[in-house]
């Protein structure tokens, strides 16, 4: 059973912006409309509505609105990952979470499931350069470290790189004791500027369908040993071995 998608600044905590941009939106017409009607309408009653159309306003002005904060804290249990999140989704598989491991381990697997996956250069022990089509047409070029602690894989790049992207894979035991539940979040750091937030709302939307598209196909190779040809789009994925240093030169 798939969860429904989490996406970015659903919960934003305490900081010192807590609205996005649609968030902001809505405040700022519903202050509006509250203002308005509280004008038209008079006596207490209007003044009360012109008061709350006034605050709705100011806190879309700021982008900042105390009574979310105190409903969304910073400590909620998907805090720090989620803060920064792209997005999440989470699929149970009916194997052993050492087979699901293993599989999730080598990148080769998972490329070959991606149909926007073009290569996965293996550069040196455990970084890997991934070529991603990604929206708007655009290729993306991320390398990625991964690393394996414990029951959690992670995909993430190098401390210092230019735009900071991590994807975590855990690994738990459904409430009904059967399988394995896989939970993937896909982190990234903030996009500066309105077109930085336009594109990370269409990357939103796409890596959400990229990691359901990814746990349905891992599930239905674990379970049947293929994934099904119907569902599955041509994909001429290629894994890049690292150079052998001791080959001989021409």
């Amino acid at each position: 059973m798939t969860d429904h998608p989490r996406l970015a600044n659903r919960c934003t905590g305490s900081g010192p912006h807590n609205l996005n941009s649609t968030e902001r939106s809505l405040y700022l017409a519903a202050g509006a409309a509250l203002a308005a009607d509280g004008v038209r309408r008079g006596g207490a009653g209007g003044l009360l509505q012109l008061a709350a159309g006034a605050w709705a306003g100011w806190n879309a002005y700021r982008g900042r609105c105390p009574l979310k904060a105190r409903l969304c804290p910073a400590e909620a249990p998907v805090d720090a990952a989620l803060a920064s999140a792209v997005a999440v989704r989470s699929l149970t598989v009916n194997a052993a979470p050492e087979q699901v491991l293993a599989f999730l381990q080598h990148p080769a697997n998972v490329g070959e499931l991606l149909p926007w996956v073009d290569t996965i250069e293996e550069v040196a022990g455990g970084h890997y350069r991934w070529a991603i089509r990604g929206p708007a047409g655009r290729t993306l070029h991320w390398l990625l470290e991964q690393v394996a602690d414990g029951d959690t894989l992670h995909w993430r790049t190098p401390a210092g790189s230019r735009w900071a992207v991590h994807v975590q894979a855990s690994l738990s035991t459904p409430r009904h004791g059967r399988g394995t539940q896989v939970r993937v979040l896909l982190s990234a750091d903030p996009f500066p500027g309105k077109a930085g937030q336009l594109f990370a709302g269409r990357l939103s939307q796409f890596a959400d369908g990229a990691l359901l598209t990814l746990l349905q196909r891992v599930k239905q190779q674990l379970e049947t040993g293929e994934v099904n040809a119907q569902d599955a789009e041509a994909n001429d994925f290629l894994f890049v071995h690292p150079a052998n240093p001791e080959q001989p030169g021409g």
